[in-house]
């Protein structure tokens, strides 16, 4: 990865996933964070992370 790092504006990125599970997940925002961490490496990790805790996120 290069030195820098352009990523779309928030209001402007949407995403639906929908994801099959043989039971409810208690928590999907500490799921995500848990799955995210372990698998993404800084510095896109980091701004995962900050977007995971932004009130503008909701995981349902």
């Amino acid at each position: 990865m290069g030195r820098n790092l352009t990523l779309p504006v928030p209001e402007t990125l949407y995403a639906t996933y929908a994801v099959a599970l043989p039971a409810p997940v208690p928590d999907p925002a500490d799921l995500a964070r848990a799955e995210v961490t372990c698998r993404t490496r800084p510095p896109l990790r980091d701004l995962v992370l900050g977007m995971l805790d932004s009130p503008m996120l909701t995981l349902d």
